[in-house]
């Protein structure tokens, strides 16, 4: 990198028009202003606005820490308590404890305290915690502040400080078992219970109270205490209460941690090579995907645990499939309502009902299994499906749903209710595990085999008498290790073949079921079953889950517990676990808190280390087994069962199932959902790394800068020296100076990820040119221009014409379309001129630094471009001769124009050292075009030094550019011998370049298209004597041919370009049409050692063919010089 940088400082310094290279000077420091003013000047925090500017007023403040990725605004108490006092939340009684907030953040950029204002807002977990910039909520010395309003009207406001015990990590979890210190109106520090319990000094109003329940209607506040009478539920009321008493005050919360801008542990210089990229968690969105489908009815009648609406899923292509107990598909929003009995197929992507799989079952399906023969095994409560007879499984045809005949599985039940329910499978290589409640299988003319709540089937169906872990209780859920040697498995037994196996067990899959060492499962609660329903091996932990409350990590290989979350106080057993190897996803009926390394059931102790907010379903690392307080699905709503099945598919999204009826799909937009929803997966992917980050001005106090964007890029942040200030959708901006002017550019997507930054850029001094600058003419540059004015004078594409009477304008130019720089005002239809002209002269010290520049412009509707006089480019321009009045040959709009803007290379070859010139005539369709726009930028795309030409001196060139030839070209082929010794004094003579369609021309032969020869031929005799040649010479010829060339050397080929391999004749065509800027940098080049040559006559013999009859210009030129 440091190599290309220093080639095109090189480069762009011979391109500016000093003496010597330009040097990036080294500022010094400027002291930086951090009073919050702009995203530029953002402070650390308010404490630090406060600090360093005292008379700071309450408002609307940017603020900036390492821990933020990119400056915002938030409002800043400056006066209460010596200020600094940032505001997180605001609101009434509508307050909640998702980690994603609640409501828009930018209605806190002011402080109202009016009614309008009860409805809560509260920042982001991950907001707050990037104000705190590393700084843990127990160590603020004045831990968060509530300040709420303390009678009806609003006038009285009381401050409530917390500084709670454990709390690192902010969470709006805050009523919990976590223990705090508490002040009231800055009076002293008190010490209080459980945060979940209420504390304060009495019970009435100096107690904070935030718990809910039905007294409440379960609304979430920062209440007073029972004792505290007042209140009610009117919209204007600033206390909140459904029954005048333990009122909800409007309240507003807010920390002050003292950072500074100063602190160089905290703001650390980036280094030269950039910033990292930062991307977001690979795991499901707490946002659901819009869908409308959803599954209705109750099949079996029952309601109770384990008959949830959806209980397990499976994928088969780009069809999910969702079995439960249920009636039908409906789409609510259009009254839809489909037939299908417990299992149904939706769109992997949309969630739309897929009507062509059908199938019917007369009782609920708890499992669904696809195997390697493309086949969906189903397993259930079910006796028949589709009318026949089949007993807890049947395989199916995924497309359809039908019933596939080679399954033969028999499943029964000796026990005295002689219920058969299948509740899982679990596939290896060889077998099918499947776990539930039964006895006995047996399968197609095979024994009946004694298989007691768990058993195991050969692919076909064929029980395996082998292998029986004979519990003696229902079989939940079942599991295999990734390398198929352990079974697990999770329920209410306490026995395996007469062996302790306490309601979870890890059996060996060899022959006999031999539990695995001496691990026996201990549960959360000693007075309760201890039951578990869900059991998962994540390929890094084992995990299982259940009662009480529970989530347990296990070691798989010592299979040590390392990892523990207990979810209280309401709800809370875990019922179903899925995982994509990274993140464990788990769900519950639980609706509160979820403590990390918490253990123990109803009380986790006091060894917990973390709590999370959790409804219905949560997160855990797959390999460490801790809480991913991130995750929590925005407001999805239950009838309070929870979920029952989870599955991630294989595009990330995560699966939700059990008796769900609603989801959010932003903060602001939810949506009806029956017993199931679709989690997206987040997008986690850094978008491309900005490229060429500039500088195209520089004054005493700003830069204005410029990159090259990158698809996937929203918006683009700017860092200067330690921090990010600023930040746009653009590519270029104007940023103020500072510091040390060393400047980084990252891109930012939609979800908030960043790229890695571009390595650093040193701002040059003040009216200093950017000696990494490629650009040659820029973007709005001002062109001189012609326009009504009478043709455009000989000479007019040229560097030393005068053009002192032309107009000068800011591109782009012309008129009807938007954005215009210059606007033209035409005149009426009829004598509206049919061409404008444009010109922009440059400067290149040295054109050998650099091989190509781009022209990039816009011809509306169409234009030629020259450099330096010769022609580069037709754009919708006919060929032949260009006049005034020659009309382009295609109308195209000003927008379509813009989107379809036009790319040239110019060599470098095409430049001189000092200066030069693009100029271009734009040429309209007819008179009443309602539109003519041009606008051009040129810049250096290939930085790589121009090739060098052999040194020679003029006795070596034996043919030069530009010489006369005899050339051929008519609808006969010449006379055979042509290129060897044939007699061709009555062929034409011209100089060259020979040929059409470019203004550089020398001999035009130019024909009609319709009878236009496809090839051209072209020959040179050359007397020489090798022998007078060093031995060591070579002869080097170079071709420049429009479209392709075939050259030989006294009659035997030498070489050919765009000329496919194989004969050509004469009516061959070129296999690649190119314009003749493309043929002046893409030569033919051929070597030939002169010991090859004749002594006497030589002939030299070229023949340039088309690639079409009406390509727009065709051009012959060669040089051949002796180089030793």
């Amino acid at each position: 990198m440091r190599r290309n940088r220093s080639i095109l400082a090189l480069l762009m310094g011979a391109l500016i028009t000093f003496g010597e290279l330009a040097v990036i000077p080294t500022a010094h420091a400027a002291e930086q202003v951090r009073d919050g003013k702009t995203e530029a000047t953002a402070a650390a925090s308010c404490w630090e606005i406060k600090q360093k500017h005292p008379d700071s007023p309450d408002g609307a403040y940017w603020l900036f820490t390492p821990q933020m990725s990119a400056p915002a605004q938030f409002f800043c108490d400056q006066t209460m308590d010596g200020g600094g006092w940032v505001m997180i939340g605001r609101g009434r009684e509508s307050w909640d404890r998702y980690p994603d907030g609640k409501g828009d953040p930018k209605a806190m950029h002011s402080r109202n305290r009016q009614p309008q204002d009860f409805g809560a807002v509260q920042l982001s977990n991950a907001t707050i915690n990037g104000l705190l910039g590393g700084t843990h909520v127990n160590k603020l010395p004045d831990g968060f502040r509530v300040l709420r309003a303390k009678n009806s009207s609003g006038t009285d406001m009381q401050k409530f400080d917390i500084r709670p015990r454990k709390m690192q990590d902010w969470v709006w979890a805050l009523s919990s078992r976590d223990r705090a210190s508490y002040r009231i109106d800055n009076g002293g520090w008190a010490e209080s219970g459980f945060m979940e319990s209420g504390f304060g000094a009495d019970t009435a109003w100096n107690r904070m109270e935030l718990s809910t329940g039905p007294a409440k209607k379960f609304n979430i506040g920062f209440g007073y205490g029972g004792g505290a009478g007042g209140g009610d539920t009117s919209a204007g009321n600033y206390l909140w209460s459904a029954n005048g008493s333990a009122p909800l005050p409007y309240a507003e919360v807010y920390v002050r941690p003292e950072l500074s801008s100063d602190d160089k542990e905290l703001f650390k210089p980036i280094a030269d090579s950039g910033t990292e990229p930062i991307v977001s968690r690979a795991m499901a969105s707490n946002f659901a995907s819009k869908t409308s489908w959803g599954v209705t009815g109750n099949l079996n009648g029952q309601t109770g645990e384990r008959n949830a609406p959806v209980q397990a899923f499976a994928e088969i292509g780009d069809t999910i499939f969702i079995g439960g107990n249920y009636l039908n598909a409906e789409q609510r929003s259009t009254g839809r309502v489909v037939p299908h009995k417990a299992l149904a197929a939706f769109d992997k992507t949309t969630g739309n009902l897929i009507e062509e799989f059908n199938v019917e079952f007369d009782n609920q399906v708890k499992a669904l299994e696809p195997l390697p023969n493309g086949k969906l095994l189903v397993g259930g409560d079910f006796k028949k499906v589709n009318g026949e007879p089949h007993s807890g499984t049947v395989l199916l045809d995924p497309k359809t749903g039908a019933i596939d005949p080679s399954w033969n599985l028999n499943i029964t039940s000796r026990l005295a209710a002689g219920i058969v329910s299948v509740t899982a499978f679990s596939l290896t290589d060889q077998h099918i595990y499947i776990g539930g409640n039964f006895t006995h299988m047996q399968g197609d003319n095979s024994k009946v085999v004694y298989t007691r709540a768990a058993g195991r089937v050969n692919l076909d169906g064929t029980p395996d008498p082998t292998w029986n872990p004979e519990f003696n209780g229902t079989v939940m859920d079942i599991d295999t290790s990734p390398a198929g040697d352990k079974f697990y498995a999770a329920g209410f037994f306490t026995k395996s073949a007469g062996r302790t196996a306490i309601k979870a067990a890890i059996l060996s899959t060899e022959p006999g079921a031999n539990p695995i060492g001496d691990w026996v499962f201990k549960g959360s609660a000693s007075e309760r079953g201890n039951y578990q329903q869900a059991i998962y091996d994540t390929g890094k932990l084992l995990f299982i889950g259940g009662s009480e409350h529970s989530l347990f990590g296990y070691d798989r290989d010592g299979l040590q517990r390392v990892s523990g979350s207990i979810t209280i106080p309401i709800g809370g057993d875990m019922q179903a676990i899925a995982t994509d190897g990274n993140v464990a996803y788990a769900g519950c009926h639980c609706s509160v808190n979820s403590y990390e390394n918490a253990y123990l059931w109803p009380s986790p102790a006091e060894d917990w280390s973390r709590v999370d907010s959790i409804r219905w379903l949560g997160a855990w690392d797959a390999a460490t087994g801790k809480q991913i307080g991130e995750f929590s699905p925005y407001m999805l709503r239950s009838r309070n069962a929870g979920a029952w099945g989870l599955f991630v598919a294989s595009d990330g999204a995560l699966w939700v199932g059990g008796d769900f009826t609603a989801s959010h799909t932003s903060m602001d937009k939810s949506q009806w959902n029956s017993g199931w929803v679709r989690y997206p997966a987040k997008d986690s992917e850094a978008p491309a790394t900005p490229g060429r980050l500039l500088a195209t001005k520089s004054t005493d106090k700003s830069i204005d800068l410029r990159w090259d964007g990158v698809e996937d890029a929203a918006s683009y942040d700017i860092l200067r020296d330690d921090r990010v200030i600023a930040n746009t959708k653009d590519t270029s901006i104007s940023v103020p100076r500072g510091g040390d002017n060393r400047f980084f550019v990252r891109a930012a997507d939609e979800a908030g990820n960043r790229s890695a930054s571009t390595p650093v850029f040193v701002a040059p001094g003040a009216n200093e040119i950017d000696p990494n600058s490629p650009i040659l003419i820029d973007e709005k540059a001002t062109w001189q221009y012609s326009y009504d004015r009478g043709d455009a004078a000989e000479g007019w594409n040229n560097t030393g014409f005068d053009r002192a009477d032309w107009e000068e304008g800011t591109a782009p130019i012309g008129y009807g379309a938007n954005d215009l720089g210059t606007t033209i005002t035409p005149p009426e239809s009829s004598k509206r001129p049919i061409t404008t002209w444009f010109s922009h002269n440059f400067t290149v010290a040295d054109p050998k630094v650099f091989n190509k520049a781009t022209l990039d412009f816009i011809a509306d509707d169409g234009a030629v471009v020259y450099v330096n006089g010769k022609e580069v480019n037709r754009t919708r321009m006919p060929e032949g001769t260009i006049r005034p009045d020659t009309r382009a040959h295609q109308q195209i709009s000003a927008k379509n124009a813009a989107k379809e803007r036009v790319r040239v290379e110019i060599p470098s070859s095409m430049l001189v050292a000092g200066e030069n010139v693009v100029a271009v005539e734009t040429h309209i369709n007819h008179k009443g075009s309602p539109s003519m726009t041009f606008d051009a930028k040129l810049e250096v795309t290939d930085t790589n030094p121009a090739p060098e030409a052999p040194e020679q001196s003029e006795d070596d060139a034996l043919v030069t550019a530009g010489s006369e030839w005899q050339y051929w070209y008519n609808q006969e082929e010449p006379t055979p011998g042509w290129d060897s010794d044939a007699d061709v004094s009555m062929w034409d003579v011209g100089a060259a370049p020979i040929g059409f369609g470019d203004s550089g021309v020398k001999t035009d032969i130019n024909a009609d298209p319709n009878e236009r020869p496809r090839t051209a031929y072209f020959v040179k005799d050359l007397d020489l004597d090798p022998a007078e040649l060093p031995a060591d010479a070579k002869l080097v010829i170079k071709v420049r041919a429009d479209d392709g060339v075939l050259l030989r050397l006294n009659g035997e080929e030498v070489g050919r370009k765009r000329l496919a391999p194989g004969a050509v004749s004469h009516n061959t065509y070129a296999d690649q049409a190119i314009n003749t800027a493309k043929a002046q940098s893409d030569l033919l080049v051929v070597e030939i050692p002169v010991s090859e040559l004749n002594a006497g006559s030589n002939r030299i013999s070229a023949e340039s063919h088309l690639n079409y009859r009406n390509t727009p210009s065709m051009t012959f030129d060669l040089e051949a010089t002796v180089v030793s």
